[in-house]
This record gives structure tokens, C-alpha cells and sequence, in this order.
């Protein structure tokens, strides 16, 4: 029985939970392992991306790194997303692509938020009233005051550095 793959027969959602526990630049690589696994990444209920995970293949602002997190943050909506954590260097990505990423990150429950820049774009105020975030780290990034009320009944744990 050499050959029998045996991986690719398990249910999805055991594949997804075994990839939950790979860094996401080598959940990302199964993709090309056969047609079902193409999008069995896209599952996984969390994105973990630093800058150096992708040197050669995302120079700056390339679209390919804006295309992943896309696909990944559209994909799957109706779940919840346990953690979204992004590093990145100032050519890396668009400020106004990070509010949208992180926008969407809280619309889908994102629970543990973490965001490192080189620069401080200013992101977007739906972190303060996210009913599911238990974790929230911001380094390097722009904070502006609140322009209403303050809810973050989940949140148990703040680091904020750089704002």
C-alpha cells in the first residue's frame, strides 16, 4: 500500500485543526499539495504573518501578501476568528489595507488582535467595542481617541506600546 495518502481523507475540520497549530506561512504551502487542499487553509481559525515569513515573495506593497490576507479574512466568514496577528515593515502594507484587515478581523469575532508596525497608521475604531476581544496588542500603530463609548467586555489582557 505505498502511496495511499491517508491524510487527505480525513474529515476537514481535523485538517484545519492540525494546521491551526503551523505557523501560518506553512499552512499556507499545503495549498499546492493537491486540489483539496487548496483552500483548507482559508479554514483555519487564525492568521499569524511577520514580515520576514514572505521576504521573496512579497516585495513591497506587492499584491500578492494583500491577496492572502484577503482571501483568508474573506473566506469562511460565517466562523469566528480565535487570533489575527500581523508584523510588518513600513513598505510592507498600505495603511488603509490594515484598517480594512483589521475591520473585517473584528466583524468576523476575532478574539486575540495583534498588530506591530514600523510606522503608526492610525487604525480603525471598531477595536473599541468588540464584544469578542479577550486579547489586544498594538505596537507602532496610530490610536486615536474614541469617538464614543468604550465596550470591550471580553478583553482581559491590553499591551499597547508606541501609540
Amino acid at each position: 500500500m505505498a502511496g495511499w495518502d491517508r491524510i487527505s481523507e480525513l474529515p476537514e475540520s481535523l485538517l484545519t485543526h492540525v494546521l491551526s497549530y503551523l505557523p501560518t506561512k506553512d499552512s499556507v504551502k499545503t495549498s499546492v499539495l493537491s486540489k483539496r487542499w487548496e483552500s483548507v487553509w482559508r479554514r483555519v481559525p487564525g492568521l499569524d504573518l511577520k514580515y520576514n515569513d514572505f521576504p521573496e515573495e512579497f516585495p513591497p506593497h506587492d499584491q500578492s501578501l494583500e491577496s492572502l490576507v484577503n482571501k483568508f479574512l474573506e473566506s469562511n466568514k460565517e466562523s469566528r476568528m480565535q487570533t489575527f496577528k500581523i508584523q510588518f515593515e513600513y513598505e510592507q502594507c498600505d495603511d488603509d489595507q490594515l484598517v480594512v484587515w483589521i475591520d473585517k478581523a473584528v466583524d468576523r469575532g476575532v478574539q486575540h488582535l495583534y498588530v506591530e508596525t514600523e510606522k503608526a497608521p492610525n487604525i480603525t475604531q471598531s477595536i473599541y467595542t468588540s464584544n469578542t476581544l479577550v486579547s489586544l496588542t498594538l505596537l507602532s500603530v496610530g490610536l486615536e481617541s474614541p469617538k464614543n463609548v468604550v465596550s470591550l467586555p471580553c478583553l482581559k489582557m491590553m499591551h499597547i506600546e508606541d501609540v
